[in-house]
């Protein structure tokens, strides 16, 4: 049985997931994705790189971005929250400056 106690769940972390792709979550409602990645989309002068997809049910929402030739995916879901996922690892360094532009300017 998986511990959902407060103290297991970081309210805001890095990790790599299982592809290897280093990953920052944050405890966000599903309300303020959009509003949240279209000040990310102006702030770090991203491009889409794909449409936006929702699955049926709504519990997962995804987009790909991109700056430079670094590409990252601005996620939600019901279990994570609001996610930005590194595409490849040159795009890591782009990962942590909107980690830190969400934690000091986005994060309420």
């Amino acid at each position: 049985m998986v511990d959902n106690s407060p103290q297991q769940r970081p309210s805001s972390r890095f990790w790599q997931d299982a592809s290897g792709r280093l990953t920052y979550m944050v405890d966000m409602n599903a309300d303020r994705y959009k509003s949240v990645c279209n000040v990310i989309v102006s702030k770090f002068g991203l491009k889409e790189k794909s449409a936006i997809n929702v699955d049926p049910l709504g519990e997962i929402v995804f987009q790909e971005f991109e700056s430079d030739g670094k590409t990252i995916s601005l996620d939600w879901d019901i279990w994570s929250g609001f996610m930005v996922t590194a595409s490849t690892s040159q795009a890591e360094e782009l990962v942590q400056q909107i980690e830190t532009f969400i934690d000091s300017e986005l994060k309420a």
